[in-house]
């Protein structure tokens, strides 16, 4: 073999171990991954769902949380259907989505909040109370009175003003509420809305330990990399958030960059996907262990 033949061949064999490396660190999953992915929780699945304005993030979060689960995927579209903008949001009706493997981690995308009134708050409470089937546009009755509104609100049970065809028939059980709550707030937003109080409290009230999920630290307009402006617009929102909601802790409250790019791997843009789906399966666990634990009280 000639030198200029033997400095190709290793040229090429050097290619093919590039290739290799490339190849094995786009399809090799994380040990939290692998964790995630495996899950067994006491019972069969958990739940988490996902509120926040229209246009925050809420449905690439989801997908970004499957992205890091099945890095083999790379060709693949996002699972949930993804809005351009706020005047292009998506998602319209309540639909779950199996995350992991092992089918045991489950998400439920909603439709995203626009007037942050009472009508989207009876919602939201109905969702909470594993009231809504899946797969539907929660939605109020074509012809309510006055008399059926006031009964909501006197008795927090929103049936009286929903349509019908969107409840389920059957009394729901601990697989058909919400056992982590995720709160998706923008960064780059100016102010997060007085109303959304209302919400957060909507489960605090019932127990849930609400986590926050803040998303688009990436639209600081600075450089893209930039990892000092994206620090700077997460710990901003993360204060106002601290100071908004005096229960809340420093680890309920995590920054998220979701995937945009759905062909490429990114390992930052996963682990922090990853860390806060952990942190929402933990809260998961005490939610149904405190729900379970009750339910004993309750029938003793």
């Amino acid at each position: 073999m000639s030198s200029s033949q033997a400095s190709e061949h290793n040229n090429s064999s050097e290619s093919t171990e590039q290739q290799n490396s490339t190849t094995h660190q786009r399809l090799k999953t994380s040990p939290l991954a692998s964790n995630l992915n495996t899950y067994q929780p006491a019972c069969s699945h958990v739940n988490m769902i996902l509120i926040g304005e229209i246009g925050g993030g809420k449905s690439s979060l989801i997908s970004t949380f499957h992205r890091a689960l099945h890095p083999q995927l790379t060709s693949q579209s996002p699972i949930a259907g993804i809005g351009l903008n706020r005047t292009t949001a998506f998602t319209k009706k309540i639909k779950y989505y199996v995350l992991n493997e092992a089918s045991t981690i489950i998400t439920h995308d909603t439709k995203g909040l626009e007037t942050l009134m009472r009508p989207e708050l009876e919602h939201v409470r109905a969702i909470r109370d594993g009231k809504i089937r899946d797969d539907v546009e929660v939605r109020q009755k074509q012809e309510w009175t006055v008399w059926d509104y006031l009964m909501s609100i006197v008795t927090r049970n929103p049936d009286a003003i929903l349509d019908p065809d969107c409840l389920r028939n059957e009394q729901a059980d601990i697989l058909d509420i919400p056992h982590a709550v995720i709160f998706v707030v923008p960064a780059n937003q100016r102010k997060i809305p007085t109303e959304l109080t209302n919400f957060v409290h909507l489960f605090v009230e019932y127990g849930y330990m609400p986590l926050f999920a803040v998303t688009k630290i990436d639209c600081h307009g600075a450089e893209k990399g930039d990892l000092y402006a994206a620090t700077n617009l997460y710990d901003t929102k993360k204060e106002e958030i601290m100071k908004r909601f005096d229960f809340v802790d420093y680890d309920m409250i995590k920054p998220v960059q979701n995937y945009t790019q759905w062909d490429k791997r990114d390992l930052s843009i996963e682990n922090l996907a990853l860390n806060l789906l952990q942190k929402a399966v933990l809260t998961s666990e005490m939610f149904i262990d405190r729900f379970v634990q009750r339910q004993k009280e309750y029938e003793e």
